[in-house]
């Protein structure tokens, strides 16, 4: 895979494929996509939620304990 970032070029070697049938895949992180992401993970927990009251004190143990820190670094 090769791209630029601020003028400098990145090559960086993803996989190392043997014989034929040689595929990729990329993924892209736009704003959009991330958006959707976080809006369908937050449907997610709603729904889990509901179903399951004790989901919400599970969530806020999880945060809490290591998930705000982590988004605290970025």
């Amino acid at each position: 895979m090769c791209w630029s970032k601020e003028g400098e070029k990145i090559d960086l070697k993803v996989h190392n494929f043997k014989g034929a049938g040689r595929v990729t895949l990329s993924t892209y992180k736009t704003d959009e996509l991330i958006v959707a992401f976080v809006e369908a993970s937050m449907n997610m927990t709603c729904q889990i939620k509901n179903y399951d009251g004790n989901i919400q004190s599970v969530v806020v143990v999880v945060y809490t304990s290591t998930g705000k820190a982590k988004l605290e670094l970025h």
